[in-house]
């Protein structure tokens, strides 16, 4: 269960999201053209350790179905649809029917970096190749990445 935020804390964050739209607006924070940022809160929803797992393999194992993927996770077929459906509502992965099967494919490559830095109006350079950026404050989604 979520905790109700404090009238002091909608404003913080109502303050600390207009500067980042300002910065966009202001090309003061260089970010590519397709980027993501997800509120942290929404974003550790999508973000679980096995949804981040599954973005992986499907970047370096390239599976040609969900059961393959599943398979190479060790997750049941229905558990992996589930995640790879939250993933595509989000364009994050796309799934591509051919037949019968349904092959999961990466649609965005992406970083993620901890939210603090865009406070500091930075963004590391090698970021501008990417596709997409999403902006955290939990370390062990970075971790989570890390460890892989």
């Amino acid at each position: 269960m979520r905790r109700k935020l404090s009238k002091k804390e909608l404003k913080k964050k109502a303050k600390s999201t207009k500067e980042i739209i300002r910065g966009i607006i202001n090309e003061t924070i260089n970010l590519p053209d397709n980027a993501i940022i997800f509120d942290p809160e929404i974003l550790s929803e999508i973000f679980t350790r096995k949804r981040l797992e599954l973005i992986q393999y499907i970047n370096s194992c390239k599976p040609q179905s969900i059961l393959e993927l599943a398979e190479l996770t060790g997750r049941k077929k229905q558990a992996v649809f589930r995640d790879l459906k939250l993933l595509e509502r989000n364009e994050l992965v796309k799934l591509v029917k051919k037949g019968k099967t349904v092959i999961p494919t990466v649609q965005r490559k992406m970083a993620i970096l901890d939210l603090q830095k865009i406070f500091s109006l930075e963004v590391p350079k090698k970021t501008k190749k990417l596709d997409a950026l999403v902006y955290v404050n939990q370390k062990n989604v970075n971790q989570a990445i890390e460890a892989k």
